[in-house]
């Protein structure tokens, strides 16, 4: 996926330039890695540096001269200030929001009922008057009832002196957060500038959102989990039944059993998903193993490991459609594509029913591999049902059908 990964490296920080423009603030650290690093994110521990306030420094140990000069630019004069609040969590349970900006975030699981909540204020200036101004102008509202959600509400707040003076005057600040609550707390986590890491394994109800920063969570086991993931990086080992949307970001999965995914302008890795919906746009697709595929994909480069039993995609602009392995015991598989290349092996399949239908386009397949039923042929278009593979299809057999429009469509062993 390098060709992938340099696009959208170029797009991210296209879009990283014009935020910092619009906002009046210093570009986001993940700007400032070096050119042709790998991706990363960093360690979830408690040492993990997030993402500070606009013009922060950043931690990168291969810095860039330009990284290094900002990093020279850094005020000289720091204060902080800790604030800490403990909420008791009753026996059914007490819902917790967080909405941070300009700072780190990070949640951890325990086995005490209460919600504990560590907020570290950071402000940096020229001189110690300029420090303590800042400061003065950071705050954390604490809601021992939230009326949206019935549990606790916990929001970064920023006096009117820091509005539209991000930027300006060589002032940087963070608003940092460290949660420790029950794995079973149903979790709202919104951040903005700053990275959210997630320690522990999750099994109540969460949605998390993070916009210019990097989401690294551990597993996503309760029965409803919605994440966002723009401008960043995002992985996640596992996760139950999750929506998943994700915008001028790369995402890595591990594992999944119900996903939806929809994606703009993003890089997706998954591994193991037992049913996944996807609608992607703009961005290289490299997926695993998966029993049901379905959505649609345009201007993708799209790869699949292997189909279980399912595939029903819609392609547009696709340059490469491509399944590797299906499954023997697959049902169906429906594809709709236009001006994209679609390649599909079925190494493990000994039979099956296929129509594709091609108008400007064609179908190659060894001719040793297939019988022909019937075939039709027009002044630009072709309709070939056969069967493929030598022996005859058993009852239940899976059934292949396909339409493209300026393309190409092609079966392999």
């Amino acid at each position: 996926m390098q060709r992938g990964a340099l696009r959208w490296k170029i797009r991210r920080l296209g879009a990283l330039v014009l935020a910092a423009g619009l906002l009046g603030l210093g570009a986001p650290a993940q700007a400032r890695r070096a050119p042709g690093a790998p991706w990363a994110l960093a360690a979830a521990g408690a040492g993990q540096t997030g993402q500070q306030g606009p013009g922060a420094p950043a931690a990168a140990a291969d810095q860039t001269e330009a990284e290094a000069d900002l990093d020279a630019a850094t005020p000289p004069v720091e204060q902080r200030r800790r604030l800490s609040r403990r909420y008791r969590v009753p026996a059914g349970g007490r819902p917790f929001a967080l909405e941070a900006r300009y700072g780190r975030v990070q949640i951890n699981t325990w086995a005490k009922a209460e919600i504990k909540v560590e907020a570290e204020l950071v402000a940096r200036s020229e001189t110690e008057a300029g420090a303590r101004e800042v400061l003065g102008a950071l705050g954390v509202q604490w809601l021992d009832y939230d009326a949206r959600t019935g549990g606790v509400l916990v929001a970064s707040q920023f006096g009117p002196m820091l509005r539209g003076r991000s930027g300006c005057s060589g002032r940087r600040y963070e608003i940092n957060y460290t949660v420790w609550l029950p794995a079973a707390t149903a979790l709202r986590v919104a951040n903005g500038f700053g990275a959210v890491a997630v320690t522990g394994d999750l099994t109540g109800p969460t949605d998390l959102a993070v916009d210019y920063g990097d989401l690294r969570t551990a597993r996503l086991l309760g029965p409803r989990n919605a994440v966002r993931i723009a401008n960043g990086n995002c992985a996640i080992p596992f996760a139950g039944r999750a929506s998943i949307d994700a915008s001028y970001a790369r995402l890595r999965l591990d594992a999944g059993q119900a996903v939806d995914l929809h994606t703009n302008y993003a890089d997706v890795e998954m591994g193991t998903v037992d049913n996944l919906v996807v609608h992607s746009k703009y961005g290289d697709l490299a997926l695993g193993t998966v029993g049901s595929l379905r959505g649609s994909s345009g201007f993708s480069r799209f790869s699949v490991e292997k189909i279980g039993e399912e595939l029903d995609m819609a392609l547009r602009y696709c340059p490469d459609f491509e399944v590797r392995d299906t499954g023997p015991n697959f049902r169906q598989i429906t594809l709709d594509g236009g001006f994209s290349t679609i390649r599909l092996g079925f190494a493990e399949t000994p039979a099956f029913r296929f129509d594709v239908r091609t108008e400007q386009g064609q179908l190659l397949v060894d001719p040793a591999l297939v019988r022909v039923l019937s075939e039709a042929h027009g002044a630009q278009s072709s309709d070939v049902l056969g069967v493929f593979g030598r022996s005859v299809p058993r009852r239940g057999a899976g059934n292949v059908s396909i339409r493209v429009r300026n393309g190409t469509v092609r079966f392999s062993r």
